[in-house]
């Protein structure tokens, strides 16, 4: 053997060992490229990025000329099917999509399309502001206008009122604010959700409605070398408390109880309601549990409500009867007469879908 093919063997032995033992199976890259987009994808795996290639490079193409041409030449995305979270590097020039999960199995190109231009947005809007879009007090404006940016390229805006049906139940469950900070979400398959960005998509339409686009993207011009309040009071000419009063009063005049219908075919539908029974008198709360079916496994339990009168509660992952579904506790009202009453459950799916379903409960 001689010393060059020994050198070779060698070499390739030592990468294997210093490579981790997850790094994916051999990525072919090769001929799925457009003029600004390569995807890397397993070869198994090669159809789906030669079917959505062409749609990457129109959103390139879209994002680049909105913000002003601050996407990097070449974008590289990665499809991987061994994780959930879609993440963008914007100095890199990368985004990964989360494949794994029932939302990407159902329509694989529409899935691919959205998130990728979330994060095309993401990666422009820092470039825009130079960075300053990532300081903990401005996250929820990269949010909430990566989202908007991508509803926009695919032509699906109507979605966005699921985003202001979301920031009012948030707010009847803890008075909302304008974020300082951002918010954890540890239950969340993708922090870049529409219930995640809910905040910055609002306060952003709202901004829009009444002061233009171009202000809103002069918004994210002036975060380079201003604070946020800086920014706010300089761009819109008002401070920022009266800009968070009037989104406020905004979200707090949201209507919930009326369905939105974005996909009638993909929303979410309420198949089973049960009040669970408790023994003993006295209950301090009424135990709901209830199954949601969601065609395109695109409804995340922080997306589900229960409406009593005016209040509102947040449910959470739980099993009855050997069956997976949600439950919400209600408080009893000692007040109360006992008898019939009705609560309304509301779903509010990724792709804006708003359910509302009434259900009766009886008072002991």
């Amino acid at each position: 053997m001689s010393h060059k093919v020994l050198l070779s063997l060698l070499v390739v032995l030592a990468m294997r060992l210093l490579l981790p033992a997850d790094t994916p199976a051999q990525f072919s890259d090769a001929h799925i490229v457009s003029k600004h987009v390569r995807i890397r994808v397993p070869q198994e795996r090669e159809w789906v990025a030669r079917d959505a290639v062409p749609d990457l490079e129109r959103s390139w193409q879209f994002v680049h000329k909105l913000l002003g041409e601050k996407l990097p030449r070449w974008v590289v995305v990665t499809l991987d099917w061994r994780v959930a979270t879609t993440s963008s590097d914007a100095d890199r020039g990368t985004v990964t999509v989360g494949m794994l999960g029932r939302a990407a199995e159902a329509d694989p190109r529409r899935f691919i399309l959205h998130r990728t231009a979330r994060e095309l947005a993401r990666i422009g809007l820092l470039a825009l502001s130079r960075g300053g879009a990532a300081r903990p007090e401005c996250q929820f404006l990269l949010d909430g206008m990566s989202e908007i940016v991508a509803h926009e390229f695919d032509h699906t805006t109507r979605a966005l009122g699921g985003a202001w049906a979301l920031a009012r139940l948030a707010d009847g469950i803890q008075p909302v604010v304008l974020p300082t900070a951002p918010q954890p979400r540890h239950d969340s398959v993708s922090p870049h959700d529409l219930r995640a960005s809910a905040a910055g998509v609002t306060f952003l339409l709202m901004c829009q409605e009444i002061f233009g686009r171009e202000k809103v993207l002069r918004l994210f011009e002036s975060l380079r070398k201003n604070s946020l309040e800086e920014s706010i009071a300089g761009t819109f000419k008002v401070s920022m408390r009266n800009a968070e009063e009037t989104w406020l009063r905004r979200v707090r005049q949201q209507p919930i109880a009326d369905a939105i219908v974005t996909s009638a075919e993909d929303g979410p539908v309420l198949r089973q309601f049960v009040v669970v029974p408790q023994s003993g008198t006295g209950q301090s709360t009424i135990r709901l549990w209830m199954q949601i079916a969601d065609r395109t496994g695109d409804t995340p339990h922080d997306g589900v409500f229960v409406l009593d009168g005016s209040r509102v509660v947040a449910v959470q992952p739980a099993a009855h009867q050997g069956a997976q579904g949600l439950l919400a506790e209600l408080p009893v009202d000692g007040q109360r007469p006992a008898g019939g009453h009705e609560v309304r459950v509301v779903a509010v799916d990724e792709t804006g879908n708003v359910r509302v379903w009434p259900r009766p409960v009886q008072l002991n």
